[in-house]
């Protein structure tokens, strides 16, 4: 059973969409889903749109190679 999400919304990184969730955790979490590659992040309850996006920058090329590889698996 997981935490109760607070609020859902999708943000525009770069060219990424992300889905993301915010929750009472303690840690931020970052997920690619297979099939498709959608990019998921688990934040605490408010948390900005501009922490999220500093989060994110720095892991673009491993989520871009986690998407590529699921793309790729499809096929």
């Amino acid at each position: 059973m997981g935490r109760k999400t607070y609020k859902k919304d999708t943000i525009l990184i770069d060219d990424m969409q992300v889905l993301v969730s915010w929750k009472r955790v303690k840690n931020y979490y970052l997920h690619v889903t297979p099939p498709d590659g959608q990019v998921v992040v688990t934040v605490r309850v408010g948390t900005s749109e501009q922490e999220i996006k500093r989060f994110v920058e720095p892991k673009k090329e491993r989520i871009k190679g986690q998407i590529k590889r699921f793309t790729w698996e499809e096929k």
